[in-house]
């Protein structure tokens, strides 16, 4: 059977809510995958699954870029958990690409704070 990434996330989250043994969860998805072919959808799955994970938690999953790893960033990364109002599962990134500021990435949403960002609008802006 051709199962998508979805369905065996799906799966995986009701099973392990359902048993005490999430480890022989584990295990028989892995069986299922290595019986179906779908091994490399694996890490697809745990992602799916952590989403899922998290929206029954209400646990708001955030990317944060920033050029170099610093104190600021800290800094902006717990004002943005008070501003949310909820639980935020923040992943910092660092990104060589940029000049300074900071790229937040929520869901379909994309904040572009970062100097090079605002460079570019400028650019596009005297352009027209």
């Amino acid at each position: 059977m051709n199962f998508s990434v979805e369905q065996y996330a799906h799966a995986l989250y009701h099973a392990v809510r359902e048993t005490k043994d999430a480890d022989k969860v584990i295990e028989n998805l892995l069986s299922l995958l290595k019986s179906n072919n779908d091994i490399p959808k694996f890490e697809a799955v745990v992602k799916a699954y952590e989403k899922l994970e998290h929206d029954d938690q209400g646990i708001q999953s955030v990317t944060a870029e920033f050029a170099h790893n610093s104190e600021e960033g800290k800094k902006l990364l717990e004002s943005l958990n008070l501003i949310a109002g909820k639980m935020l599962n923040v992943t910092v990134k660092e990104n060589p690409d940029l000049i300074g500021g900071v790229v937040i990435k929520y869901d379909d949403v994309l904040i572009d704070a970062s100097v090079k960002g605002q460079l570019e609008r400028l650019r596009n802006q005297l352009i027209k």
